[in-house]
């Protein structure tokens, strides 16, 4: 793609080694990001990175901690709005990152508008790229349906899916004043992977339903904030 001085020189810049410690460092500094349970993370590439999604930061955390399991920024499936937002619309528009964009206006996850969506994810993981996505298709006050995507994803490529938990991220940016916004106590919880083999035997549509439930049951199980399917949680307090 053809870029501007200005857009080749973010280019290069997030491709540097220096910048991509210092990217590192500072959410590590600022939000103590932390990742616990590396060992569930198979060794095989590529892998399907799904979880939760509770704040307007989930995307950069994400990004920061698969880059450094991976050793490589990952493929990050992201709501469309993101590109109207400083500082992301750069890594979008120079193409540093790969960013697949679902439609802003649909509310639909990968379906319907956003069909697209899963043939670019398709694409990038048989090029052997992993892929990064939050299985609500949008931010939520409490933990959201999760949509068929990850699932998908799987049963076409055999990719395993790596559940995983953002901690400490429920109501960061949305709610917090400034400067408490921009700093907190964050965690990435990984859970086992989900073979999409040991599901090959069920037909499509179930394959993917029982694929889904599993993901969210484990990424459910470290969550620190309301279930919006669980009643009895929806009055529990913020941890």
């Amino acid at each position: 793609m053809r870029r501007t001085l200005a857009q080749a020189f973010v280019f290069r810049a997030i491709h540097a080694p220096l910048f991509q410690r210092l990217w590192v460092a500072y959410f590590h500094a600022m939000f103590g990001l932390q990742r616990h349970d590396e060992a569930c993370i198979p060794r095989s590439r590529p892998l399907i990175f799904a979880g939760n999604h509770g704040s307007h930061w989930d995307g950069l955390f994400s990004i920061t901690a698969m880059f450094e399991v991976l050793g490589e920024p990952p493929t990050m499936l992201a709501w469309g709005g993101v590109a109207d937002f400083p500082g992301s619309r750069e890594v979008v528009a120079t193409a540093a990152v790969e960013v697949i964009l679902t439609d802003p206006s649909s509310h639909s996850g990968l379906r319907g508008a956003n069909a697209p969506v899963l043939r670019k994810a398709l694409t990038a993981l048989r090029r052997g790229q992993s892929v990064v996505l939050h299985a609500e298709g949008r931010r939520g006050d409490a933990l959201g349906p999760f949509k068929g995507g990850a699932a998908f994803l799987a049963r076409h490529t055999g990719a395993p899916i790596v559940p995983f938990t953002l901690r400490g991220v429920h109501g960061l940016w949305r709610n917090l004043p400034w400067p408490d916004r921009w700093h907190g106590s964050v965690s990435v919880h990984f859970h086992p992977a989900i073979d999409p083999a040991a599901y090959a035997h069920l037909l499509s549509r179930d394959a993917t339903a029982a694929m889904t439930g599993e993901l969210r049951r484990r990424v459910v199980s470290a969550l620190d904030y309301p279930d919006s399917l669980d009643a009895t949680k929806l009055s529990a307090p913020r941890a």
